[in-house]
Formats: C-alpha cells, structure tokens, sequence
C-alpha cells in the first residue's frame, strides 16, 4: 500500500511575476534618490542647510531602498521545498545567495496545532510543537495551500484559520 504524503517544491519563476512589481518601485524609488541627490547639490552653491535637509532624507531612503531590494533578491534566490507524510512534516530552504540548505523536521504526533495565514500575496503557515515552531511560506510553493491543509486536517492535525472567530490555543 502507498504511503499517503505530498510534496511541494517552490517555483522561482513563479514568484518572478510577483516580485516584477516590487523591482519596479525599487528602481524608480533609485530614480527618486538620484535627483534628490542633484538636487542638493545644485542647492549646495546657495543654501548648505538646504541641501543637507535634501541629502539626509535621500541617503536614508538610498538605504532603506537598499534593504529592501536586498531582501527581495534573497527571497527571488531561495529554493523551499515542504514534505507532509503519514509521520512527520519536512521543510527545506536553500538560499542560493549564501549557499546555505536548512531543514525542519517536526512529527506529526508533536504537532499541538497549526496556524494558517491565507493571504494571496504571503500565504503561509506555522506549525507548533512543544519544542518548535516551523513558519512555512506558502506563497512560493505554488497554488496547492488548499492541498496542505486539507492533507493536514485529513490526518488529524488542527488546522486554525487565522481569518476565522477561532481563537488560537495558548
């Protein structure tokens, strides 16, 4: 007899569509930067208070920016891979920019409950044991969130919408 278990590996591609919006604003937001950087120095040659209260404000924002843009290509760069059997529930992250793979292992009988975040954008889970908690995002593993859940709550596992009057357990 077959083992009942699923699989879902994420979709890099996939999640370049969604990111493809973000790059934008992240490149006119350099855009921005840059002339408030002109700017004060243009200003300069007549007000240096002026020019100082534009290059402050810009160079936070460069580096706000900066952040950003950072922690988006280290999402774009990372390989998630989530595994729920019969026993236990497996999950993988290999980031691709620091060249580094971390796995997540946690029984199914450990598991007290799971709480479920069905937001389109960052869809996600976490699953609670005593010792642990697995945060798992769903957003990039494709459209089989229903799948997760259902395999969950048809294994025994309580599955807690967050969107619902349910309370969390504590």
């Amino acid at each position: 007899m077959k083992e009942a278990k699923i699989k879902l590996v994420s979709n890099r591609k996939g999640c370049y569509q969604h990111v493809i919006p973000m790059l934008w604003g992240t490149g006119i937001g350099y855009i921005m930067v840059g002339t408030a950087f002109f700017g004060s120095y243009l200003v300069l040659q007549h007000n240096s208070y002026l020019a100082l209260s534009l290059f402050i404000p810009a160079l936070a924002f460069a580096i706000l920016l900066g952040v950003v843009a950072y922690r988006l290509i280290a999402d774009i760069l990372c390989d998630y891979t989530l595994e729920i059997s019969a026993e236990d529930v497996v999950f993988s992250k290999y980031d691709r920019l620091r060249k580094k793979q971390t796995n997540q292992l946690a029984l199914l009988s450990d598991i007290k409950y799971v709480e479920y975040y069905p937001y389109q954008d960052s869809a996600s889970i976490i699953f609670h044991t005593n010792d642990l908690d697995i945060d798992v995002p769903l957003w990039p593993l494709g459209g089989h969130v229903q799948d997760v859940v259902d395999f969950l709550t048809g294994a025994g596992v309580r599955v807690i919408d967050v969107q619902s009057d349910e309370s969390i357990p504590i």
